[in-house]
């Protein structure tokens, strides 16, 4: 397979999941303009996450500092794929998902942006992550179309399902809370607009983290025998996404 159609088959993917869920949505969801900007970020923050391995090359060390392979394979393996990897690589998603309305502030498109549409616009930075990766994984793969066919089905709804989370709990933070039994912790995260925000936006990072790292390393763990418990794995968290979605849905309504 050459060059080009690495590039297609790693890209196109991407786009027919924004595709689908434009058409299975409610009219008027989201725009796809307003997707296709955030998936050019999300684009991008693959070269952020480069750009730190080229400034800190000490991050690809991290699992063999914090944990001997030898003695402790399983811990050695959790620090990798949950820290090294999934810590880097959703904050860099998060990081380019948060910069995108402040670069564009100035324009219509990013103002009175719904709650929902905010879980949905983190989802697809998430997919220009991925299909960005997928290129990479390509290009260096001794097969790319088998590879990049099973990471179509597999990686790609992956992330897109863990921007979704992020997205989630980062629409909620800038929704205030309507508890009637309110705690000390609710009375004063209703109270701090920006400590609500910051709070609930490190929990999405957190979900996203989690779900990442376990994706990886079930992967790791399991070697070719890892297809069926990553699609029931996908299948339950997109339950999950539905009732997030749901949710969201639920509050604009009020």
């Amino acid at each position: 397979m050459d060059t080009f159609n690495i590039i297609l088959y790693s890209i196109l993917p991407t786009f027919l999941y924004i595709f689908f869920i434009y058409v299975i949505l409610p009219y008027n969801t989201f725009s796809l303009k307003t997707a296709s900007i955030y998936w050019v970020f999300g684009a991008l923050s693959v070269l952020l996450v480069m750009g730190i391995y080229k400034l800190y090359p000490d991050w690809y060390t991290i699992p063999d500092r914090l944990s001997n392979i030898y003695v402790d394979r399983l811990g050695h393996m959790h620090i990798k794929y949950f820290v090294q990897i999934a810590l880097l690589e959703e904050t860099s998603k998060m990081v380019m998902f948060l910069l995108v309305p402040i670069l564009g502030s100035r324009l219509k498109m990013f103002k009175d942006i719904t709650p929902s549409q905010i879980m949905i616009y983190c989802g697809i930075v998430a997919l220009g992550f991925s299909g960005i990766e997928n290129i990479f994984y390509g290009i260096n793969a001794n097969n790319p179309g088998i590879i990049l066919k099973f990471r179509s089905i597999s990686a790609v709804p992956a992330h897109f399902i863990f921007g979704l989370y992020m997205g989630y709990f980062i629409s909620k933070g800038r929704l205030g809370l309507k508890i009637k039994h309110k705690s000390f912790i609710d009375s004063v995260l209703n109270n701090k607009v920006w400590l609500r925000k910051i709070i609930y936006g490190l929990f999405g990072l957190f979900v996203a983290i989690i779900l990442h790292g376990i994706y990886n390393l079930h992967i790791a763990l399991n070697k070719f025998g890892h297809i069926s418990g990553t699609y029931i794995f996908l299948f339950i968290c997109t339950f999950g996404v539905y009732f997030c979605y749901r949710d969201l849905k639920k509050i604009n309504s009020q």
